[in-house]
């Protein structure tokens, strides 16, 4: 019967000293969780950038492509030119774009809206040399040489994405991603 009853005891003694955790042991883990969300948060900032950037140029990529394809379908020529204005080019392809139908069978140079692109980032940006890209009713882009755009974030030199506009009005993507080539995106 002594040892039931020290056996009890004992059972008694054990489960108390183990129930709950320590003021140490929480702190330790609030530390590890602490920890790991900061390096989440950081990620995750990271990947919103790209994902501003690569909604930038699919936008982009869109516009050159119904540009050309409505120039053909049209028999006129249609420009894509910075800004959102219903009835003329601005200066800033940060501010969004257009691509306007140009008739050219009216005496006076009248710009139709076709679609128009609201900057979807303000801190995405929009860099060319190009003030406009016209493209003709033929299909090509009227240049004298290829177009560049390069889209970027001021955030992130490691990653940006380059359109290049070839004079047979082909829009190629270049996604640069950690391949040692670092963009100055100011």
């Amino acid at each position: 019967m002594c040892t039931t009853k020290n056996t009890k005891r004992l059972i008694k003694n054990t489960l108390s000293m183990t129930q709950g955790l320590t003021l140490i042991e929480v702190l330790v883990v609030i530390a590890i969780m602490m920890l790991i969300a900061s390096f989440s948060s950081a990620q995750m900032g990271e990947l919103l950038r790209r994902k501003s950037i690569n909604q930038t140029a699919q936008n982009m990529v869109t516009t050159l492509n119904l540009a050309l394809e409505s120039a053909m379908r049209r028999s006129d020529v249609v420009v894509v030119c910075p800004g959102v204005s219903q009835t003329q080019c601005q200066q800033d392809w940060n501010q969004g774009w257009s691509a306007y139908g140009v008739d050219l069978n009216q005496a006076a140079l009248t710009l139709q809206p076709l679609k128009r692109f609201d900057a979807p980032n303000r801190k995405v940006l929009v860099v060319t040399n190009a003030g406009q890209f016209q493209f003709s009713s033929d299909g090509f882009l009227l240049a004298t040489q290829t177009q560049k755009v390069v889209i970027c974030h001021p955030d992130t030199t490691d990653y940006w994405v380059e359109l290049t506009l070839e004079l047979s009005g082909l829009v190629a993507q270049t996604n640069h991603f950690f391949d040692g080539v670092n963009t100055q995106c100011k």
